[in-house]
């Protein structure tokens, strides 16, 4: 898991206590999962509005977790620049860098409830 990712979600906890960090990591995840699908469903099928929109409205949640790399990518997106976006490459990176994060999220998460039950 990337460094950055975890001291992202290290901050959460400090901000609202591990047990409400986690409950809020385990609500996002499947809604960040299917908005990932759907934003590369919008993209292939050269939605850019749409896309555009969902974008948007990602870039909130990502913002808790993200190294930086994912921000920036959906930043594209938001401002619909198009000639960057239709490539192929371009959605395929998208893709890769959304799971590596949701990934690392989800290796944190595994993390802290294993040190849970570790815990006295």
């Amino acid at each position: 898991m990337e460094y950055k990712i975890t001291l992202a979600l290290d901050t959460l906890i400090a901000d609202l206590g591990e047990e409400e960090a986690v409950d809020f990591v385990r609500f996002a995840l499947p809604r960040l999962n299917e908005r990932r699908e759907l934003l590369h469903t919008l993209l292939l099928q050269e939605d850019w509005k749409a896309a555009a929109s969902l974008a948007h409205k990602t870039l909130s949640s990502v913002r808790v977790y993200d190294d930086g790399s994912l921000e920036a990518a959906l930043l594209t997106v938001e401002r619909q620049a198009v000639a960057e976006i239709s490539q192929a490459a371009f959605q395929q990176d998208l893709q890769d860098t959304f799971k590596r994060v949701l990934a690392g999220v989800e290796a944190w998460l595994e993390t802290i409830e294993r040190n849970r039950l570790n815990s006295p």
